[in-house]
């Protein structure tokens, strides 16, 4: 057989070949086609759980969905979905209405932040039952507008509830900056729930600015007998000290006749950001606790 045959049949074999790989190419592009056309976009599980609390009249699905909306931890930003679960604070059923203002916290994004605030708000005032969550959720939030501090400070100067309280407490701990700092004194000085006591002093050395009346309440409790909220008042005074060192000064000179350790720590701590001074008194004790002591963190 010539050369010049031989290469014709070999390129109509490549040929055939090639039409042969190509069909089953083909027919699977348009099985894959086909496919695409029929398969239904993906639903987000938020989105399906929303249509559930908004759709359903079985009490118990809408709970496990505004439950689940409620443990969501990524930012909900579908637009049916916040306009859902705002109407959905309007609920009968309390329960509802609590997970759904818990799931609020990371509902929306920038732009609709004024929106959302402003619902909040309204349902704050209009729902006592929902108060504790939505002081919750602002935190979530971590909304510290005026407009909201304004709100929950105006509450916590008329609130006898001592849970409503703490949660208060909380959120200015978390959002109080520029809050003056009266009504927190105010807040310590009367109430005797120590839990109360002990987060109006955590917010105080948080957010206080060295005022007389926050460095004066801190110097007097820290000689409280009551060794939890004492050092909780040391610890606010460490922040604070250094605008009234006078008063600073008074409160350690007792704190350090403390035989607790605890006590006796945390006064050193506030004596350490304090400026140098020449304090007979302070030093000769200070000796005495280490002649007296076997304890290696103290004597450090």
């Amino acid at each position: 057989m010539q050369p010049k045959n031989i290469k014709s049949i070999r390129n109509v074999l490549i040929l055939l070949l090639g039409v042969l790989f190509a069909f089953p190419s083909a027919a699977g592009a348009r099985t894959k086609r086909s496919r695409k056309r029929n398969l239904k976009p993906i639903t987000h599980p938020v989105v399906l759980w929303s249509r559930t609390l908004a759709e359903s009249e079985d009490s118990e699905q809408k709970k496990v969905a505004a439950f689940k909306l409620s443990q969501y931890s990524q930012p909900i930003y579908q637009d049916s979905v916040i306009s859902t679960l705002l109407g959905c604070l309007k609920e009968p059923d309390e329960q509802i209405r609590i997970l759904c203002a818990k799931a609020m916290g990371r509902a929306g994004n920038q732009s609709k932040k004024a929106s959302i605030r402003s619902a909040l708000m309204e349902t704050f005032k209009a729902d006592p039952s929902l108060r504790e969550t939505l002081i919750r959720t602002f935190i979530t939030r971590a909304d510290d507008s005026k407009e909201v501090q304004s709100l929950l400070l105006d509450t916590l100067t008329k609130t006898s509830d001592s849970h409503e309280t703490l949660a208060l407490l909380t959120y200015f701990y978390n959002c109080g900056e520029g809050v003056r700092p009266d009504a927190f004194v105010a807040v310590f000085n009367k109430s005797d729930n120590e839990r109360i006591r002990r987060w109006a002093i955590k917010v105080l050395a948080e957010h206080g600015s060295g005022e007389n009346s926050v460095v004066e309440l801190l110097a007097n409790c820290a000689e409280s007998q009551n060794t939890p909220l004492a050092l909780t008042c040391l610890s606010g005074l460490q922040n604070q000290s250094k605008k009234d060192s006078n008063r600073t000064w008074a409160a350690l000179e007792k704190t350090i006749e403390s035989a607790d350790p605890d006590m006796l720590i945390a006064t050193m701590d506030v004596l350490n950001v304090l400026p140098d001074r020449i304090n007979s008194p302070m030093t000769k004790r200070l000796i005495e606790i280490i002649n007296e002591t076997d304890d290696g963190e103290l004597i450090d």
